[in-house]
């Protein structure tokens, strides 16, 4: 209960979905995967037209879930190949995986300004 008191007090930054307060992306995350996180995951992908989730519906902007479905794992390959020199090319890649490993959630975190 503190925590969630103390992550309601943290300031909005510019550009940061309120989805994402409070959250560090520390794990794997694949189709399947539930919670929070997934509310972040789509809100950051939804703020760039090439990574969009969906254009209405569940996924959407304004309309984020807590499911990662395949509508965020195609999303979420766009975003690793939008960002492949940071994501892809160091791990030898060339196609997005549609999963949050290691490099991908650096990726992510460093946009959270974490």
């Amino acid at each position: 209960a503190q925590l969630a008191a103390l992550i309601a007090l943290e300031p909005a930054k510019e550009g940061i979905p309120p989805h994402c307060r409070g959250i560090v992306f520390s794990k794997t995350l694949k189709v399947g995967a539930t919670g929070n996180e997934m509310k972040c995951l789509q809100a950051l992908l939804n703020q760039d037209s090439a990574t969009r989730v969906s254009s209405s519906g569940p996924g959407s902007s304004g309309n984020e879930t807590t499911l990662f479905g395949s509508a965020t794992q195609a999303a979420v390959m766009k975003f690793q190949e939008k960002y492949a020199s940071d994501i892809l090319t160091p791990a030898g890649l060339i196609k997005g995986t549609g999963i949050i490993g290691a490099a991908t959630r650096a990726k992510l975190n460093s946009l959270l300004g974490k």
